[in-house]
């Protein structure tokens, strides 16, 4: 319907129950806890390490010992365990990649993987990560990759540039010598912070703080960051002994004033979810141009251009088997005036416990 040829039934029933539940908050919930099919750890470790069981997967792991910054002995072990029961999943950015390398995994596999778990694949433009890529690439020893990382950190970024330009020109390097040269040359050009992201996160927010027309006195008055929080991105509150494994899922990393004031002075990266989230309450700004009322047509028109602008942050696109994913496709669903952070909202009202599922 809305998918390319590569998305799975399963993710094709997930989507249409955005349709089916459209109206009803705790469906919506009861279908977050238990109807979503959300792809277990383990089997994300085994598919893109191209591995077939469980056993083989194990015996891999166990190469993360002596690893620089990794875990030993009885530490790693239950660790592992912990992932391949799906008990708890790598919080660490560099864990992630860490599981990359010892997986033997292929630059591509390693992108869909990295994609897959957290925020994104790899930032091409970042010299750490770009630097990861290159160890990747080159099939190099971890341990080696971090030792050529901090030849990397002593060579000076500009913070400007494309991320698509250094992705391209990237594709040729072979050797280490020619890795240092490269990342000299293009130095101007890297940085550790999205671009594209920052420029499209300021848009943004340019259209939520001001001016706005007052229902009162008709004059215009300019909002705070305080106030777009509050009037948008603000959750119930639930106690911490009440919060469930979805609400955990859903609630990590939600954008709150000091995260979003950070993100405007480029103390920090643009997550992906605060351009999601963004972007559903702007509607995408003045790039929304749908001239339609049919709603699944206006559906269709959104998840398309926000999978473009994701993809142009080098972000991954939308995954209805992920949580937080499924949640926007439903709060994109509208077909009245209910805006998109009260139909988030019902559903973090909606609250009934479940097993938890710890982050390391």
């Amino acid at each position: 319907m809305l998918l390319d040829g590569e998305i799975t039934t399963v993710s094709h029933e997930d989507l249409n129950a955005v349709i089916r539940l459209r109206r009803n908050s705790d469906f919506a919930r009861q279908y977050l806890e238990s109807g979503i099919h959300p792809r277990a750890f383990s089997d994300t470790m085994l598919r893109c390490a191209e591995l077939t069981d469980l056993v083989s997967l194990r015996l891999k792991l166990f190469s993360l010992d002596g690893f620089i910054g990794e875990s030993s002995g009885d530490s790693l072990r239950r660790k592992i365990d912990g992932w391949l029961k799906n008990k708890s999943i790598p919080n660490s950015r560099d864990q992630l990649v860490r599981i990359c390398y010892a997986l033997d995994m292929s630059p591509e596999n390693a992108q869909n993987f990295m994609a897959t778990v957290s925020e994104g694949g790899f930032h091409y433009r970042n010299p750490q990560e770009l630097t990861w890529m290159f160890g990747l690439q080159e099939k190099l020893p971890y341990n080696t990759v971090v030792k050529l990382q901090e030849k990397v950190s002593a060579i000076r970024i500009g913070g400007s540039g494309v991320t698509r330009d250094i992705a391209y020109h990237f594709q040729n390097i072979r050797t280490v010598d020619e890795f240092l040269v490269f990342v000299s040359t293009h130095a101007d050009n890297l940085g550790k912070l999205h671009n594209a992201a920052y420029y499209h996160f300021t848009r943004f927010m340019n259209l939520l703080t001001g001016p706005q027309s007052s229902l009162f006195d008709m004059q215009e008055e300019i909002y705070s960051v305080r106030d777009v929080v509050r009037l948008y991105l603000e959750m119930p509150a639930v106690k911490s002994q009440d919060k469930t494994a979805l609400t955990k899922i859903l609630s990590h990393h939600w954008p709150d004033e000091i995260l979003l004031s950070r993100i405007a002075n480029r103390q920090v990266d643009v997550p992906r979810k605060v351009l999601t989230l963004l972007f559903l309450i702007t509607d995408g700004g003045e790039d929304n141009n749908c001239l339609s009322d049919d709603p699944a047509e206006i559906f269709a028109d959104r998840y398309r251009r926000l999978n473009l602008l994701l993809d142009e942050c080098s972000f991954s696109p939308l995954d209805p088997r992920n949580a937080f994913d499924w949640l926007a496709l439903y709060c994109m669903y509208v077909e009245d005036d209910a805006d998109v952070s009260e139909r988030m909202r019902a559903v973090f009202r909606e609250n009934i416990g479940d097993a938890p599922v710890e982050m390391d």
